[in-house]
């Protein structure tokens, strides 16, 4: 079993790093979003966005790494017969775009809270626009110790189907920025 454990972790980091080397533009960070402090692009109103979509392989190992082996996700025939009539894309998937939008904007950000609205089905092959809008920024005061001078951001969190507009995600963040 640890055995097996420790091959599906190395799997998934060569899967990840390969889909890193495609997508480098966008999961990577920019030299400007390494900053941090005045100029690091922390602005009320700032919008900031990741495109993809979800082949089957994805779909398959998100089911694999998490456990949630649901019909609807991974059996054709049983998804047919489904209230979707196919098999659709995990929503904890498709909201994972905003942490990739999180790290990649900001790499030292710490994920403090997600409320998620799933909307409508994204269906294997759907590209997907995730947003996300810095709403409010609060400042951690010296009371705070060593969270003192970070910023607490809260952003508007929406995932869009590309061909339709369509909303599949709404939801709201607060992210943790230093």
């Amino acid at each position: 079993e640890e055995e097996q454990s420790m091959l599906c972790s190395s799997l998934a980091r060569r899967r990840l790093l390969a889909i890193a080397g495609r997508r480098r533009r966008l999961l990577l960070p920019t030299r400007r979003s390494m900053n941090s402090g005045p100029s690091d692009g922390v602005t009320v109103g700032r919008v900031m966005s990741l495109r993809r979509s979800f082949t089957n392989d994805d779909v398959v190992d998100f089911a694999r790494l998490s456990g949630d082996c649901n019909p609807v996700h991974v059996d054709d025939a049983a998804a047919a017969e489904s209230v979707f009539g196919r098999r659709i894309v995990h929503g904890i998937f498709t909201a994972s775009m905003f942490s990739a939008v999180f790290a990649r904007e900001f790499p030292h950000a710490i994920y403090l809270s997600q409320d998620l609205k799933f909307t409508k089905p994204v269906f294997l092959g759907d590209a997907i626009d995730a947003v996300v809008r810095i709403d409010s920024i609060k400042t951690l005061g010296a009371s705070k110790g060593k969270l003192a001078g970070q910023r607490i951001v809260t952003c508007s969190t929406t995932c869009t189907k590309v061909d339709t507009d369509e909303v599949v995600i709404d939801g709201k963040a607060n992210v943790l920025i230093r």
